[in-house]
C-alpha cells in the first residue's frame, strides 16, 4: 500500500489526552507523544474533507487520470476508529467543500453546488443546487476552495460559506 497517494485520514492524538487505549501504526511517523492510526485507504485524490454533527466524513474527490471525481462519504459505525461505511456521489472532481447545519457546499472548476442533508440518509437524496459560478475565462487557478465563514449576524445577508 502507498501510504504518500492513498491515505485519507490520518488521526493524530496525544496519548494522555484519550480515554481509550489505541493501537498506534508504526508505519505512519509523527512527533513524539503523538499517535496516527489509519481511519480509511485506497480513497483517491482526496483534496479537503468537511465533518458533520453525526460523525461523517465528507472528502472531496479531486479527478485524476482515470478516477473520477465526486464526494466519498465516510463513516466509523463501529467505533473502532476505521471507516467501515463508505458511499460516493456526484461525478465531477472538486477541491472546495463545507458543512454548514444541513447543508453541503462542494466547490469544482467552475460551480459551487449546495446540497441538503438529511440526518436519515446516507447521501443526499436529491441533485444539488447550483449557487455559484466561475467566470470562464479565469480558470488559470484550480478549483474553488470553500470553508465556513463566521456565523454572520442576523442582519448581515451573506453566504455561511464562502468559496475562494
Amino acid at each position: 500500500m502507498d501510504l504518500t497517494r492513498n491515505l485519507l485520514l490520518v488521526i493524530l492524538f496525544a496519548g494522555a489526552c484519550t480515554g481509550k487505549k489505541r493501537t498506534c501504526d508504526s508505519r505512519i511517523e509523527v512527533p513524539a507523544g503523538f499517535c496516527a492510526t489509519l481511519f480509511a485507504d485506497d480513497v483517491g485524490p482526496v483534496r479537503h474533507l468537511a465533518v458533520s454533527g453525526s460523525g461523517k466524513i465528507y472528502a472531496a474527490l479531486w479527478r485524476e487520470s482515470q478516477r473520477t471525481g465526486g464526494i466519498l462519504v465516510l463513516q466509523d459505525t463501529s467505533g473502532d476508529g476505521v471507516a467501515d461505511r463508505r458511499e460516493k456521489f456526484g461525478a465531477e472532481g472538486g477541491s472546495g467543500i463545507a458543512i454548514r447545519d444541513s447543508l453541503l457546499f462542494f466547490a469544482t472548476w467552475s460551480t459551487v453546488y449546495r446540497y441538503t442533508l438529511n440526518d436519515g440518509a446516507y447521501v443526499p437524496d436529491r441533485e444539488p443546487e447550483r449557487v455559484g459560478n466561475r467566470d470562464a475565462g479565469n480558470r488559470a487557478r484550480s478549483a474553488k476552495h470553500c470553508r465556513r465563514r463566521r456565523r454572520p449576524a442576523l442582519s448581515e445577508r451573506r453566504s455561511p460559506v464562502e468559496c475562494l
